[in-house]
């Protein structure tokens, strides 16, 4: 998955309103991470003995688990704008406890 700050989308939509800009944008910060490298960043973010509990999955796996979004367009129209990572926000934080 691409997780996106909802203060990214914000941001993103004010500058399209601001530059009455138009077209095609994926708001999508390029950053593919997985619900499970996230449980396991938390985990090491708490430092505590935290089990990650996963169920069988049910049906077969969507775009071969993997689904990147092209955000180039996005990259383009706003070259200053930089998404928050939330794997860098958890690393970050991990190192501050």
């Amino acid at each position: 998955r691409d997780h996106v700050w909802e203060e990214d989308v914000a941001e993103i939509t004010s500058q399209v309103i601001l530059r009455c800009s138009y077209g095609t944008l994926n708001i999508a910060t390029g950053d593919v991470i997985s619900f499970r490298e996230i449980a396991t960043l938390v985990k090491a973010l708490l430092n505590q003995a935290v089990n990650i509990k996963t169920n069988p999955r049910s049906g077969s796996m969507p775009h071969r688990g993997f689904r990147p979004f092209d955000s180039s367009a996005t990259r383009i129209a706003f070259p200053e704008f930089r998404f928050n990572s939330l794997k860098k926000w958890i690393l970050e934080n991990r190192k501050q406890k």
